[in-house]
Parts: structure tokens; sequence; C-alpha cells
């Protein structure tokens, strides 16, 4: 015979286990949003960093067969070109209008010959120009201007490299 209290779970027990796993729930989906808003920063980064990569090893070919000034043909091309295989979220070329893509997707624009990111959540990014909702990049050859002209003079200017960079500066927005 049981006495006094009775046996089993009371409401304010339930109410308890009920709060306490509220509270863990919105934890993990306030931490899972991080984890998510981050995501898009690390892919573009890796992505950008990979292509830094085939740059570097198109430089340091055109070194080894000393010919640095072979490289100014890559000014403005597609560096998506220079990658061993091509990346599962790059939409491929495009020129004249812009192709409406699903975020986070990847192409290049012919017309501007840049290579241009689709942003997931665009207030994450902060940049004085361009489009908004776009991170451009663009492959520049970098050689000393000898003649002072502002434009690269094969036999006149040296080459030195070359060198993916972002168009427009930007900058990630922390959460």
């Amino acid at each position: 015979m049981i006495t006094g209290r009775q046996a089993g779970v009371s409401q304010l027990e339930v109410i308890l286990v009920i709060v306490l796993i509220l509270v863990f729930i919105t934890t993990l989906l306030r931490e899972f949003q991080t984890f998510y808003e981050e995501s898009e920063q690390v892919q573009v980064r890796v992505m950008l960093e990979n292509l830094n990569v085939s740059v570097n090893s198109l430089v340091t070919e055109k070194i080894v067969a000393e010919d640095l000034s072979g490289l100014a043909r890559y000014q403005g091309a597609n560096p998506m070109q220079l990658l061993a295989s091509s990346s599962f979220n790059y939409a491929g070329e495009v020129g004249g209008v812009e192709p409406k893509l699903e975020p986070a997707r990847w192409y290049f624009n012919r017309t501007s010959r840049s290579l241009v990111y689709q942003l997931r959540d665009p207030l994450k990014v902060s940049q004085q120009a361009g489009k908004a909702g776009q991170l451009n990049f663009r492959l520049n050859l970098k050689y000393q201007d000898d003649n002072h002209n502002q434009r690269y003079d094969k036999g006149v200017d040296r080459v030195f490299g070359l060198a993916l960079e972002p168009v427009y500066p930007y900058q990630w927005i922390k959460s």
C-alpha cells in the first residue's frame, strides 16, 4: 500500500522536463543556425583557395618554362578552367544577361570576364560596390608597368604573376 505521495510523475515534474527539453532544443537550433551561416563563408573560402592553388600552379609552370609573359593570355580568363575537375555548384559560362540561379552557385560572366558567386544570404556580406547578393572575382595579370600607360605591353612590361582577386572589396559580417 502506498501512503502519502502517489507513485508516478507529478505535473510539476512533467512541466519541468518539457521546459528543459525546450531550452535544449532552442540552444541546438541557435548553434545550427550559426553553423549554417558560417558554412557559406567556409565554402567560398575553400573554393577560392582551390582556385588560387591552380593559379599558382600555372604561374610555377610558366616560370619553369621561362614564359611569364605567357600569363597575359589568362588576364580575365575563366579561373574554373584551371581546376582539374569542375565544382558541383558551378553553373558554367554565361554572356549578356545574368542568369537566374539558385543561391550558393558560381558562374563565369564572359561579358565582365569575372567569376561570380551568388550569395545564399546577401546580408552576411558588406561591399561598397557591385551587385548586391554577388561576389565577383577576376584573374589579374601582375606586371611592372614600365612605360606607365596602365596596361600590359608585351616586350615592354615585366610580368611577375597572376592573381585571382575580388573585383569589389567585400567583408563577411559576423553574426
